[in-house]
């Protein structure tokens, strides 16, 4: 074998048996890498980009009825579909995003007599969650909310802020502020309301006789309208002239985002609609009355029609546009006054 051939047989053994140099190796990888890539982009395109464009103009034209382009459509379409929420929103009263679930507000807890005081327990230990967290133990105990605000004063507990501290249960009217802040209240069947009142030591009544009927104290004539009048910035028993208490005007506020209210004879869909609008889960202490008024049985056939009645049947309206909306309506297996008295 001569020199030329043995050389030329080494060459040969180390290209099939050894493989080719790294350099070579890397240049031979990249290449089959570049192919591999290729083949993607040239499949994808041509199984998705192509159907993706056709369905488009397709579509496009014959929504459009031409051959407008599609982009200037496609905004167009995402603000139609912008407008119809922001009515939905409003028609529905439901809370935007930016405040569901957001419990760093100023609070206003609207508290209108023998309308349901154990709300305040719902409120307060779900919007200042360390309590619980910390301090289960409150659940085994009598929950009274000026004992709770006196063991968890709500700027050491709470991310929100508690108007009317040291007392925000003492029965302050609803009044428009000079910043935002987020009002939560109770509202009740007019006659139920004051028959509870009525049972309660003839609450407010200025007879100074416990033995008056219940058809003389309803017509005491500060005692009507207390819902009403405390939507418009009077007290409970404060008189109030029918004519200043403007109907319309608290149903728009009742309708605000900012506004949350419940009805006491739907206890369980209000506690429901609460956790749907704030976070969290229903707990056992939410459905138990820790105020309760022992009284008989309501005479309904008894002759009586205040603004109250007007105003609460028209909430009641907007409660439940709020229960479908969350999933909440008929979430309720009875009336809580059917096992509760309040």
């Amino acid at each position: 074998m001569t020199p030329m051939q043995a050389s030329r047989q080494s060459e040969f053994m180390r290209s099939h048996l050894i493989g080719p140099s790294p350099g070579r190796r890397t240049d031979v990888y990249k290449l089959k890498c570049y192919c591999a890539i290729l083949c993607v982009i040239v499949l994808c395109n041509t199984l998705l980009m192509n159907p993706l464009q056709r369905f488009l103009a397709q579509n496009i034209s014959a929504a459009a009825g031409d051959w407008t382009p599609w982009e200037p459509r496609l905004q167009h379409l995402e603000f139609q579909l912008n407008e119809t929420r922001s009515l939905l929103q409003q028609r529905l009263a439901l809370p935007t995003t930016s405040n569901l679930y957001n419990i760093s507000f100023d609070l206003f807890w609207l508290h209108i007599e023998k309308t349901g005081t154990s709300f305040f327990n719902t409120i307060f230990l779900n919007l200042c969650p360390r309590i619980l967290a910390e301090h289960p133990e409150v659940l085994q105990s009598k929950l009274i909310d000026g004992r709770l605000l006196s063991r968890f004063p709500p700027s050491q507990w709470c991310e929100a802020t508690v108007l009317n501290m040291p007392c925000p249960g003492c029965h302050f009217p609803y009044k428009e502020r000079d910043t935002l802040f987020t009002t939560f209240t109770m509202f009740r069947d007019p006659l139920e309301r004051l028959q509870s009142a009525y049972a309660f030591q003839r609450h407010g009544s200025k007879l100074n006789d416990t033995n008056i009927s219940f058809e003389t104290y309803i017509n005491e004539s500060h005692l009507p309208n207390c819902q009403m009048k405390m939507m418009s910035g009077y007290k409970c028993h404060q008189y109030a002239a029918p004519d200043h208490l403007n109907v319309e005007k608290a149903l728009q506020t009742i309708q605000r985002p900012t506004f949350f209210f419940g009805i006491t004879e739907r206890w369980e869909e209000t506690i429901c609609l609460f956790h749907q609008w704030y976070g969290g889960k229903i707990q056992p202490f939410e459905m138990r009355n820790n105020r309760p008024t022992l009284r008989s049985a309501l005479n309904r056939s008894i002759d009586y029609h205040d603004v109250d009645m007007e105003f609460v049947p028209e909430a009641e309206k907007i409660f439940d546009q709020r229960l479908l909306a969350a999933g909440c309506l008929g979430t309720r297996s009875a009336s809580i006054e059917s096992h509760l008295h309040i």
